[in-house]
């Protein structure tokens, strides 16, 4: 319960300083109010529900539109349209995300028919290859010497943006991602995601 509320309050805090960073202006943003906590309670409400969105209080302040004319924190970060803008921003997020990643495997393959290794290109990289996307294609090719050579550096990828779990499923299996999946899902830094693939 002691850790519930605790969590609570990290997140409550959080959300507050990353609304206030959207408006300076505000003189608002009194640090005792309930509409942090109520925000932060319906975040791990969503995440509770849908594991696939992270604990990430400023990327769900990120999501929600900034209007210079107005602030109105129960309006902005309570209740279920603050979630559901959550939820399709996450979904944005990894969309674009295993795009990027398919668009770095179709360039490999692209290269290696035009003769280039397709294990150099995997071991060595070039331009508009990622970590993470040498690290799938070895993995797709079942070359595990390959993976886990640049694993580490797939893994400062991964942990750059943990949304990256998300855009990989269908591409690898959750075995084989470089970052093991740590549940419950930390406070901070941005918890990576966990389940069910999200087309």
């Amino acid at each position: 319960m002691l850790a519930t509320q605790f969590s609570t309050r990290c997140l409550a805090d959080r959300i507050r300083r990353a609304y206030l960073r959207r408006r300076p202006w505000w003189s608002g943003g009194d640090p005792g109010s309930s509409v942090w906590a109520a925000a932060a309670s319906a975040l791990i409400q969503a995440h509770g529900t849908d594991r696939r969105l992270p604990l990430d209080p400023e990327l769900f302040v990120a999501s929600q539109p900034a209007s210079d004319a107005l602030a109105d924190p129960w309006g902005d970060l309570v209740g279920a349209l603050p979630i559901r803008r959550y939820r399709r921003r996450v979904r944005d997020i990894v969309r674009r995300l295993r795009e990027e990643l398919r668009g770095e495997i179709r360039l490999m393959i692209g290269r290696a028919r035009r003769g280039q290794s397709l294990e150099l290109q995997i071991k060595f990289g070039g331009p508009g290859l990622s970590p993470l996307g040498r690290y799938v294609a070895a993995r797709r090719i079942n070359r595990e010497d390959l993976a886990e050579a640049i694993r580490e550096a797939a893994l400062r990828q991964h942990e750059g943006c943990p949304l990256y779990r998300l855009a990989c499923r269908g591409l690898l299996t959750e075995g084989d991602y470089p970052a093991s999946a740590p549940l419950p899902y930390p406070i901070n830094p941005m918890p990576a995601g966990a389940v069910v693939g999200w087309n």
